[in-house]
């Protein structure tokens, strides 16, 4: 994943040739992109996707991705874009998300409690913990979106686990219960996760409401006062 500025190191690797054409690439694209917009350019075993950012601010950010023409020159898509117009729906989004923020910021945090969850789904978790602890291998984590689904995530160990947590919970996914070398992890445990990750997001707004459940009940109360 390559930026205007940043992402070089991930090349590193790749042989002379295959680094020059993504030094010359981005060197076209940071002539034909607007200084006060930044990019994220995808590079990988997938196809490949670029996708437009602009700056509002020192702490707010959108962007949005494009149907690129696969048989055209991105360069040239480029030079064809409406910036004003980018620039505009860019401005718009991250000025809710400043006011999303300024509402979260003044309401307790509402992720349903560990033990709510298993409780909720006492059979389900039950039989995912007896599964689970035949393989000791593994960390094995059963998460709960707002829709009820129930999702089974791998990870090799703890420490990954925990290094990643803030981020699932940015996904608005919750853990329900956790096996680590054969055992669950106590109810205790999981909730002092969760409070670290939430922690680590705090100077994150926009991440920090998602995490907490904050965003969601911001974004169906706003959708609850558009139709009265």
């Amino acid at each position: 994943m390559l930026e205007r500025e940043g992402g070089a190191d991930d090349c590193a690797r790749l042989p002379a040739r295959s680094r020059k054409e993504i030094d010359d690439l981005r060197a076209e694209l940071n002539e034909v992109i607007p200084d006060d917009f930044n990019y994220l350019l995808y590079l990988g075993d997938e196809s490949p996707a670029l996708r437009l950012e602009y700056h509002n601010g020192a702490t707010s950010a959108a962007g949005r991705g494009h149907e690129w023409e696969d048989a055209l020159s991105v360069v040239d898509q480029l030079r064809a874009l409406d910036w004003d117009d980018e620039r505009k729906w860019a401005i718009q989004g991250s000025e809710m998300f400043d006011q999303i923020a300024a509402i979260a910021e003044k309401m307790p945090v509402m992720i349903p409690p560990t033990k709510a969850l298993q409780k909720q789904n006492g059979e389900r978790v039950k039989d995912y913990i007896k599964e689970k602890r035949r393989d000791p291998s593994l960390v094995h984590v059963l998460l709960w979106d707002d829709e009820g689904n129930l999702l089974d995530n791998d990870f090799v160990d703890l420490k990954t686990f925990e290094r990643e947590l803030p981020d699932i919970m940015t996904c608005m996914l919750h853990v329900v219960t956790v096996v680590a070398e054969g055992k669950p992890l106590s109810l205790g445990r999981i909730d002092r996760l969760k409070k670290a990750a939430l922690q680590h997001l705090e100077d994150m707004p926009i991440s920090h409401a998602k995490a907490s459940g904050k965003f969601a009940f911001i974004m169906a109360y706003s959708r609850c006062e558009e139709q009265v």
